[in-house]
């Protein structure tokens, strides 16, 4: 992670003549950093050959960067990975009745071709559409919003772990009638309870039901969601589509971590902590430490302890 630049104390504007004097001054020195303003949406160009530059940030002062920072900076997001980022981003697609067997292998040849770039995907299908959930992952590595209706999932058992053959942060996830057997929905929520698992440590929202069509929730899928919610802290809103037995049986456990806080830890940092963190990250000694070299996901742990802690939500809803 690039350090945050240290801030000197804004200077009062010179006069005229004095602004003439140090501009030719600068021009005739070596190595002298330049003053960059910067606007809105614009890009940081270096225009002398110094080993740093200072930034006018209005309202701020002057910021001194290391040229050396910039330049990693404006590589990362000119980098090839993001070529993708003028393709297709959302799809919603809706597959018709299909009776023979080459469906889910016609799906996922037509995902290679569109979902390298795609953020969100749903699919509603009726018929024979059969595909992995590793399949998917790696036809559409960037995703983070998934809907499954009615498409048969291929080794729906290893379903948390089929999402982890790419880097893909799935946050928020909805199945409907994608799962053939109890046990299934069973062995989604207790890779879910696990704090190690990687679709756990990102999947923020989900949605699930089914009917007799597939595989309705039973009791012992309820037990194993509600032993998920006591260990998972990342989910803050879940959807199950139960029985009216079902729901009536378990509404109250489920009210019980209806509107509970998910903080990063159990007990609440007060403003000061939080202030800590923060100052950690923007701190003008680090250069020499390992906060010079934090990366993004330390980054966004550190912001984590110093946010909000979110709130969750659960809904319970009829299956026909």
């Amino acid at each position: 992670m690039t350090p945050l630049p240290t801030f000197e104390k804004a200077r009062s504007s010179p006069s005229s003549t004095q602004r003439k004097k140090k501009k030719k001054k600068r021009h005739e020195t070596e190595g002298v950093p330049s003053t960059v303003l910067l606007e809105r949406d614009s890009l940081l160009h270096v225009v002398n050959d110094g080993d740093h530059l200072e930034v006018v940030l209005p309202g701020f002062g002057i910021a001194r960067a290391d040229k050396l920072y910039a330049k990693q900076l404006e590589q990362r997001q000119q980098s090839p990975q993001d070529h993708s980022a003028f393709g297709l981003k959302a799809l919603t697609l809706a597959l018709g009745l299909h009776a023979g067997d080459d469906g889910g292998e016609v799906l996922l040849n037509f995902l290679q071709l569109v979902g390298s770039s795609l953020r969100s995907l749903a699919l509603y299908a009726v018929g024979s559409y059969r595909i992995s959930m590793a399949s998917i992952s790696h036809a559409c590595p960037q995703l983070t919003d998934l809907f499954l209706e009615g498409v048969e999932l291929a080794n729906a058992n290893n379903f948390c772990r089929d999402a982890e053959q790419t880097d893909s942060k799935i946050s928020c996830l909805g199945l409907v009638n994608a799962f053939s057997t109890n046990e299934q929905i069973s062995r989604l929520a207790e890779e879910l309870a696990s704090p190690d698992n990687h679709l756990a440590q990102h999947l923020s929202e989900l949605g699930l039901s089914g009917s007799e069509a597939s595989c309705p929730v039973d009791e012992t899928n309820v037990q194993r969601f509600l032993a998920m919610l006591q260990t998972n802290r990342k989910l803050s809103y879940l959807s199950l589509g139960l029985s009216p037995e079902l729901q009536a049986v378990h509404d109250e456990a489920f009210r019980r971590h209806h509107g509970e806080p998910l903080p990063v830890v159990k007990e609440k940092l007060s403003t000061q902590c939080k202030i800590a963190f923060l100052s950690f990250a923007r701190g003008g000694q680090v250069s020499n430490s390992a906060a010079a070299t934090l990366d993004d996901g330390v980054l966004s742990l550190i912001l984590a302890f110093a946010a909000t802690c979110a709130t969750r939500a659960v809904t319970i809803h009829f299956d026909d």
